[in-house]
């Protein structure tokens, strides 16, 4: 709404609010506020580590392959197909999974990327885990 003046005022005054990649100021803020949080709650940063160490451990010791060191968990599916599939199937079972492809990734490189947080309980990373193991044994 507002006239053409205003419209084109604020086109050509406000060129970086509306051509921007950059994150909204309050995204920037809560982050900030999240990272102060972690820093003063040294409890946080222990239970996550142990949560990726777990995850990590049980997925590796089912016969899955894993990449990377920390708290984000890519799980290799090598297909995109069966990334999505398995992907699809534990959003199903209530698990926030994303499928990774190509050409995000490199050809035969798909795979699920799992997120661990600081407040997963050992129950839920291991249903996690028990769902990817019946999953893999279902279609395969």
């Amino acid at each position: 709404a507002g006239s053409e003046a205003t419209r084109t005022h604020l086109i050509n005054a406000s060129r970086s609010l509306i051509y921007t990649t950059a994150l909204p100021p309050i995204t920037v803020f809560w982050n900030l506020q999240s990272l102060r949080k972690v820093q003063k709650d040294t409890q946080l940063s222990a239970s996550l580590f142990h949560n990726a160490l777990l995850l990590r451990t049980l997925l590796i010791k089912a016969g899955f392959e894993t990449l990377g060191k920390d708290y984000v968990v890519p799980v290799l599916c090598f297909e995109n197909e069966q990334a999505l599939k398995t992907a699809a199937h534990l959003r199903k079972l209530g698990f926030w999974v994303k499928a990774i492809r190509h050409p995000t990734v490199p050809k035969n490189q798909a795979m699920v990327r799992l997120s661990v947080c600081a407040t997963h309980t050992e129950s839920c990373i291991r249903d996690l885990v028990d769902a990817l193991i019946q999953f893999q044994k279902e279609t395969t």
